[in-house]
């Protein structure tokens, strides 16, 4: 078990490039990162800075293609697709709490894979059972 103040997650001059040569895009260049249990972050910026691309990095969705991400925090590495990114806005099923929404790509990735029914969050949540607010 974690317990606040626990290193969480490193991000080292992690980097995302798209494509080669004169036609690379470079998503996101050597972000450098600390999150600790119980931490509240946010990454902000204009719209194509690498925001979701970082997220991405930091749920394993996408690997770096320099730098290193590392859980230390947790009794062992996360395996690919254990820890989600929560979108905002229309990505979000109003219906369903934080930890529901959470647990809908981890259940659609076990469903199409025939090992049945997805287990809850691989994290814990803060708050995961509050709902969203009707508008």
């Amino acid at each position: 078990m974690t317990t606040a103040g626990t290193l969480l997650l490193r991000c080292q001059d992690a980097a995302r490039t798209y494509g080669h040569g004169p036609a690379a895009v470079v998503a996101v260049d050597s972000a450098t990162c600390q999150v600790h249990v119980g931490d509240r972050i946010a990454i902000t910026g204009p719209s194509g800075s690498g925001k979701s691309t970082l997220l991405h990095l930091m749920a394993d969705v996408e690997q770096p293609t320099a730098g290193e991400i590392s859980w230390p925090g947790l009794p062992r590495v996360p395996a690919h697709g254990q820890v989600g990114v929560v979108g905002q806005g229309l990505t979000l099923v109003p219906a369903l709490n934080v930890a529901e929404n959470s647990a809908l790509p981890l259940a659609a990735g076990r469903r199409s894979q025939g090992t049945g029914a997805a287990e809850g969050p691989a994290l814990p949540l803060r708050g995961g059972g509050h709902r969203p607010s009707p508008e």
